[in-house]
């Protein structure tokens, strides 16, 4: 957990491609669906406190994502498997490259949409590098990458994590703003509403505090 309460996983963490999003042949697709799986179990051990069981897990589907590419290098599907195995074995270093080199793979595609990997690379800018400028700028590129048919949650995710930082760094009317553009993106969004009332709360003490001084 991090500062507030919100892990960056609480917020929203989107860290594997979606099987229904999957285009290619039926090795590539076996490929990824066997990492899937192993994924899916690595996180249901760690979630119960089997962490070692969790790191063999991922380490098995690493290897299978890697297989996968020896046979399809420049893939972005598997690409994105691979970051978020890495981010799995909170191993950050392997998974920031590995976002990098995707990014500017995918840059060279005029349909890409970058949201999901700027978004990423946002996360581990702010929540595990302190970046506090890199993760900012990060999250703005993934919003003005975010396309119409971009998915909603995924689109404002940014502005989930940017009213945090800013609230963290005592900059509260654009934390304020941030957490209500994720309100009218995502109604009913827990953590978004949690940074506004903080918000909320954080400006009343403030003026109350004026008054008495």
């Amino acid at each position: 957990m991090g500062m507030l309460g919100l892990s960056p996983q609480g917020l929203g963490s989107r860290d594997l491609p979606r099987l229904q999003d999957f285009e290619g042949g039926d090795i590539h697709l076996a490929v990824a669906e066997e990492a899937h799986d192993l994924l899916t179990r690595a996180r249901a051990y760690r979630e119960a406190g089997q962490i070692a069981r969790a790191q063999q897990k991922a380490r098995a589907a690493l290897q299978v994502v890697r297989r996968g590419l020896r046979l399809h290098p420049k893939s972005p599907f598997l690409g994105r498997f691979l970051c978020g195995i890495y981010y799995e074995l909170r191993d950050f270093g392997a998974a920031e490259n590995c976002l990098e080199h995707l990014v500017e793979a995918l840059a060279k595609e005029s349909d890409a949409d970058l949201t999901e990997p700027y978004t990423r690379l946002g996360i581990i800018k702010w929540y595990h590098r302190k970046d506090v400028l890199a993760a900012i700028d990060f999250f703005h590129c993934a919003l003005d990458a975010a396309r119409p048919d971009t998915d909603p949650d995924l689109a404002s995710e940014p502005h989930l994590h940017l009213a945090r930082i800013y609230l963290e760094i005592n900059v509260p009317e654009r934390a304020r703003d941030h957490a209500e553009q994720r309100l009218l993106a995502v109604r009913g969004c827990r953590q978004a509403a949690i940074l506004y009332e903080l918000v909320q709360t954080e400006e009343a003490f403030d003026l109350g505090a004026s008054a008495v001084s």
